[in-house]
């Protein structure tokens, strides 16, 4: 601080670097959506809008296509923000397919969620794409064998080139490259609606001499949900998967397509009455709106499971839930969620996302994670970047932290959680590059699931019988 001359007294701020942390927000739904009728001006294609509980804003959707109906079964529950992206609607699911997945490069189909943050300023955090993510297809990918490694190559100029030739699209997939020799392919995306003949796949690079042996094809994940994977890992957030509403066997093969807490798999579509008919939904659209109203009026870390799915009537195959061993048991067991009929209302049931990490198999978990990693990040990038490295600065950032995480647990967030310095991971060399490092550790609320009431007979409870024998012949 320079000394600039005064007469007189003067009151200056002194900065202490400490700033109240915010929890985000987890509640927004990123909806990709088809709506052929709605009006491109105020709906323009592979263009985020914001939806703000306004029905008369949906109604202009149109009844054809998918938007309308996903928004009344969201705000059935709550009233939440939806990042809404329209989408081409195409003759064949192959094409739609396309078109939802979209292309990284344009920004379009789900990429187009990624412009959200900069121009509707909300962040979606449940991502469903209502009617497109529950068909494992066919026609996909499944892999790519090298022939030649060749030699030469670079990751940065390496690529593999998947050409359909007019019999399928959507399949990504990169180069597994070890010293300039490419040791194999990495697929990204399957795609869908490849065929034998028509399939061409080469190698593009820097190298030379590295040749594709052979592939295969066959039946593969739903390239939608494989798509939002990336951007839930970007994002922090959370993807509603649809599964077939078939067998339950085929509900737990879909689910085996995923190894990610972020994925949380819904089985059972939900019967609902529209324009005085009786139809089958896909459940992501009541299960976002579902989590978002748990969030709002329970908080991020309570599982949406046990929670009553409003607006429908029934469901479209029923499920066995009668206990020990019944079909509900058995999609649980296998990370899917149902929907049952529990006493009253028709039930979400299921804690599960798609790890194949036990310490993240609880859905909750993973979003509570999530929840407290997003709040830090943001309010420390807020105001630390750029301050003097001092001790103001450390205790700054970590009185500000360690406020947070006891204000968490005291609410029922966490279990415990704490932030510290480790001076082996701050050395001189490392301060002076501007590399400060601070240590944390935290525990997420577990969630009840196999609750256990272990009984046995006890004989001696006949005491208390005959002494209520004596006293009532006693009077």
């Amino acid at each position: 601080m320079t000394e600039v001359f005064h007469h007189g007294a003067r009151v200056l701020l002194q900065d202490r670097v400490y700033r109240p942390i915010d929890t985000t927000d987890t509640s927004t739904i990123g909806l990709i959506y088809t709506a052929p009728n709605a009006d491109p001006a105020k709906f323009p294609l592979n263009t985020p809008v914001l939806f703000l509980a306004d029905r008369y804003q949906a109604a202009d959707l149109g009844t054809a296509g998918t938007g309308r109906d996903a928004i009344d079964g969201i705000y059935d529950h709550i009233g939440v923000p939806i990042v809404g992206i329209r989408v081409a609607e195409t003759l064949t699911i192959e094409e739609q397919l396309a078109n939802i997945v979209g292309d990284y490069a344009t920004r379009t189909g789900v990429h187009a969620l990624y412009k959200a943050k900069n121009s509707v300023f909300k962040v979606p955090k449940i991502l469903i794409a209502p009617g497109f993510t529950q068909q494992r297809v066919t026609g996909g990918i499944t892999q790519i064998v090298v022939g030649s490694g060749g030699a030469g190559y670079t990751e940065a100029g390496t690529s593999i080139v998947i050409a359909g030739n007019g019999y399928g699209g959507g399949a990504k997939a990169r180069p597994i490259i070890q010293s300039g020799v490419i040791t194999g392919v990495q697929i990204l995306n399957s795609g869908l609606g490849y065929s034998d003949q028509h399939l061409v796949i080469t190698i593009v690079g820097d190298g030379a001499n590295a040749t594709i042996a052979d592939f295969e094809i066959g039946t593969a994940a739903n390239p939608v949900v494989a798509e939002l994977g990336g951007i839930a890992n970007r994002l922090r957030s959370t993807i509603i998967a649809d599964c077939p509403n078939g067998t339950a066997e085929q509900s737990v093969a879909y689910r085996r397509d995923w190894a990610s807490e972020r994925i949380y798999c819904v089985d059972n579509h939900p019967l609902v009455y529209r324009d005085g008919n009786v139809t089958s939904e896909p459940p992501s659209a009541r299960v976002a709106g579902l989590l978002a109203k748990v969030d709002n009026q329970e908080g991020f870390w309570v599982s949406p499971s046990n929670h009553v799915i409003e607006g429908i009537i029934g469901m479209s195959k029923p499920i066995d839930d009668s206990g020990v061993g019944g079909e509900s048991d058995y999609l649980n067991e296998n990370d899917v969620a149902t929907i049952v009929h529990r006493g009253a209302g028709f039930k979400l049931w299921g804690n599960h996302g798609s790890s194949s990490d036990p310490l993240w198999r609880m859905f909750a978990v993973g979003r509570t994670r999530d929840a407290i990693f997003d709040s830090i990040e943001k309010a420390v990038d807020e105001f630390a970047p750029g301050k003097p490295l001092n001790l103001r600065f450390f205790e700054g950032v970590a009185d500000s932290v360690n406020e947070k995480l006891r204000y968490w647990q005291s609410i029922g967030a966490l279990i415990g959680g704490k932030v510290w310095v480790d001076p082996a991971l701050n050395p001189p060399g490392q301060l002076v590059l501007g590399k400060p490092k601070f240590s944390m550790d935290f525990e997420p609320v577990g969630v009840a699931e196999d609750i256990q009431i272990v009984a046995s007979r006890e004989p001696e409870y006949y005491r208390e019988l005959v002494d209520q024998v004596v006293l009532a012949l006693a009077t």
